[in-house]
């Protein structure tokens, strides 16, 4: 083999890596900004839905768990600016990956609303429903830990999606993560 058989495939790769590489790197420069503007946007439109009675919402340092998990922290207040619950953001591990909760929790430590923010890698159809109002209304003016059942949720048992249990033990664990972080806030003031 000569020299220039060699060489000449090589350099052509070298040149199509480079020039994809630079173009991966200026499309990621111009959508950055936007990217993190419409998480922002997400995530404050979220803050509303999980806890519609504030007039604000101030972010707060977020609190690590005994587990290790660390759960970000909004307070919520009034028009008045009096302190009405917080929104908890806490992520736990679904079947296909990642699943962001948002959890409106009161001052007595009841749960106000849940919300999902992201959960992109879980099935379409199956673990895409835990997203749905008949699933995450289940959490709705409770307090204490929950649990999952299969059949008929009762109390602070909570029916899973059908075909979903992954991804509803994720959202269960994530709203009991958020409660969790209540409770060291609880102990933290008083």
């Amino acid at each position: 083999m000569k020299l220039k058989e060699v060489l000449m495939p090589a350099l052509k790769l070298f040149f199509i890596c480079v020039v994809s590489a630079l173009l991966l790197a200026g499309t990621n420069a111009l959508t950055k900004n936007k990217i993190a503007e419409s998480s922002k946007k997400q995530e404050d439109e979220g803050k509303k839905i999980a806890f519609a009675d504030a007039e604000s919402f101030e972010n707060a340092d977020p609190v690590e768990l005994a587990s290790g998990k660390e759960v970000k922290v909004s307070v919520a207040k009034s028009g008045n600016g009096v302190i009405i619950g917080y929104v908890f953001t806490s992520t736990s591990k679904g079947y296909g990956g990642d699943v962001t909760v948002m959890t409106g929790v009161d001052k007595n430590g009841t749960v106000k609303k849940t919300v999902i923010l992201s959960m992109s890698d879980e099935t379409p159809g199956l673990g895409q429903n835990a997203g749905k109002d008949e699933f995450l209304n289940q959490f709705a003016d409770k307090s204490g830990k929950f649990t999952f059942t299969k059949n008929g949720g009762n109390g602070n048992e909570i029916q899973g999606v059908t075909s979903a249990s992954f991804t509803s033990k994720a959202v269960i664990e994530s709203v009991n993560d958020a409660l969790d972080a209540f409770a060291a806030l609880l102990k933290q003031e008083g």
